[in-house]
């Protein structure tokens, strides 16, 4: 027998997160619970500073709810660590998009957060890294406000506290320059190297 239609029992709405909605017939009489707080929750931005990744997570779908200003590069720092810049791939683009500026080519605004005396690149950096480099004064951002920023740190505890006791039992230190710790990285594996590569993200991209 064919099924036309079906009928959610006033009893079950509450266990499925919905509520009754006026209408006619038996189908739309219900919604789901708390769909604004869903979206405002999906048009948020997470700052990651996880070893295997770190950066901004959520971009592609964030809805920028702040201005767009022109910032003075001098006020301009990067989230990401500066020396990822120097992989080959990120150094190409970097040139390509430094040549484009040159070229009086127009660039999509970046996005920046206010951060201590200036402003903190959350997505663009190569952007910020080759207008930079081709000279540019000023850089075009679309402002995010705090309150579109979760801070997801990779240990899972408060903005600005390490992890001393996972560094340590790995037999990593975070003491030395981030050149000297991306070094040590490379030379040990596993545990280990995740968390020579976590102090020097700690210190490159989050200490400045």
């Amino acid at each position: 027998m064919k099924i036309r239609e079906f009928i959610i029992m006033p009893h079950t709405a509450d266990s499925m997160g919905l509520i009754h909605k006026p209408g006619k017939g038996p189908n739309n009489r219900f919604d789901f619970k708390n769909k604004g707080n869903n979206r405002a929750n999906e048009n948020k931005i997470k700052l990651s500073t996880d070893p295997n990744y770190f950066g901004a997570v959520g971009v592609e779908k964030y809805q920028a709810t702040g201005p767009v200003v022109n910032i003075p590069v001098k006020q301009l720092i990067g989230f990401e660590p500066e020396d990822k810049m120097s992989d080959p791939k990120s150094m190409a683009k970097v040139n390509q998009i430094a040549k484009a500026v040159q070229d009086k080519k127009p660039m999509p605004p970046i996005l920046a957060r206010k951060y201590k005396n200036g402003y903190q690149v959350i997505d663009g950096h190569h952007r910020f890294w080759g207008q930079r480099k081709a000279g540019a004064n000023h850089i075009k951002a679309k402002i995010v406000p705090p309150q579109d920023i979760v801070e997801n740190f990779a240990d899972g505890k408060v903005k600005g506290k390490s992890r001393p006791g996972r560094v340590k039992r790995a037999g990593a230190s975070c003491k030395g320059s981030v050149t000297s710790l991306r070094s040590k990285a490379k030379k040990a594996s596993g545990e280990k190297a995740k968390m020579y590569h976590w102090c020097a993200n700690m210190k490159s991209g989050r200490n400045k």
